[in-house]
């Protein structure tokens, strides 16, 4: 599958090399860069910003991509803290970053934990968190490039809840 992105961060998408196709860049005040992009380049990106995860108690360093439906793309790490409770996962992250930027529609996230030797599935709260925003988000995962693992949130997160929209009760939406 391919995903048109456009991301401000050039420098990550640059080094993807032949799996990216470069378009054409967007005018604005945050220039954009416009990218065709499949499971793995994103997967590829969300290993990369593992690399700037805050890990010093676990080591277990998480990265985050989150793809939107404008076709934006945001990185998101894992930043731990000696109060642990205060830690936050880098697909939480990533998704305080979109919102903020006024995103509300996720197509995809992919989250990395290189060097794990396993796949990095979101926890539960980021299960949560993330179905906020809808129950079709694909979630991408793996141990590598070549060895990905796709589900839906709604799979994950069975009967996941959330407010009705007119926030006058409580109701399960699905």
């Amino acid at each position: 599958m391919f995903f048109v992105v456009q991301t401000s961060h050039q420098g990550e998408l640059a080094q993807l090399g032949e799996r990216l196709l470069c378009t054409q860049e967007v005018s604005g005040s945050n220039p954009l860069f416009s990218t065709r992009m499949d499971d793995k380049a994103l997967f590829k990106i969300a290993g990369e910003a593992a690399e700037k995860a805050y890990a010093p108690f676990s080591g277990y360093k998480v990265g985050a991509a989150l793809l939107t439906a404008r076709g934006n793309v945001y990185l998101g790490a894992n930043v731990e803290n000696s109060s642990y409770g205060a830690t936050i996962c880098a697909e939480r992250t990533a998704a305080v970053k979109a919102v903020t930027d006024g995103e509300r529609e996720f197509i995809a996230i992919a989250v990395s934990a290189p060097g794990s030797g396993g796949p990095a599935w979101p926890c539960g709260i980021c299960r949560q968190f993330l179905f906020e925003f809808g129950g079709e988000l694909r979630v991408i995962t793996g141990t590598d490039e070549d060895n990905l693992e796709i589900a839906l949130l709604n799979e994950l997160l069975v009967n996941g809840f959330r407010l009705n929209k007119d926030y006058s009760g409580i109701k399960n939406e699905q």
